[in-house]
């Protein structure tokens, strides 16, 4: 998955959920400047943060 495409999955996903990125900040554990970079395409997090395994809690609808 690039970049791009990456940012646009996780800003839909955090829509579908109806967080805002500081909910998603405050999940994570992680900066809003993380977040905002993340969805902009200019940034991708780290395979595991706070809550376990980011992608795979992503794909389950976790985050």
């Amino acid at each position: 998955m690039n970049d791009y495409t990456f940012g646009e999955y996780l800003y839909q996903k955090r829509k579908q959920s109806g967080d805002s990125q500081n909910e998603l900040v405050e999940k994570l554990g992680v900066t809003g400047k993380a977040v905002s970079k993340w969805e902009n395409g200019s940034a991708k997090p780290r395979a595991c943060l706070k809550n376990g395994c980011f992608m795979g809690n992503l794909r389950r609808g976790a985050v």
